[in-house]
């Protein structure tokens, strides 16, 4: 029981150190965007469309998946990027948006 209490101690101090740092990461948690895309067919269209999804302002990461159709934008926090000007970007690389879904982003850089 002595035991217990030793480790007890420490271990409760250490959680409440962390807490405020655990806290912090999830507020800067931003946003992810998966937009379906129309006609990706090869590496030269998804470079095209990720090129022209740099373009916008406020973003983390852009990532094209060739296989499913799908780009994902993340989002920086507190930076807000409209459907319109997504799908312009789109629409610039000579695509279509089919839709366009927003996700809470937790914490990927």
């Amino acid at each position: 029981m002595k035991y217990q209490r030793k480790i007890f101690g420490p271990f409760l101090i250490l959680v409440f150190l962390l807490a405020p740092v655990f806290t912090l990461n999830a507020e800067e948690a931003g946003q992810k965007i998966v937009i379906k895309v129309d006609g990706l067919y090869c590496p030269f269209c998804a470079y095209g469309l990720e090129k022209h999804l740099k373009k916008l302002k406020g973003f983390k990461k852009v990532e094209v998946n060739l296989k499913h159709g799908v780009a994902e934008l993340h989002i920086k926090p507190g930076v807000t990027v409209t459907d319109t000007a997504i799908q312009q970007a789109v629409e610039d690389a000579g695509f279509d948006s089919a839709s366009i879904e927003r996700i809470k982003d937790r914490g990927k850089p």
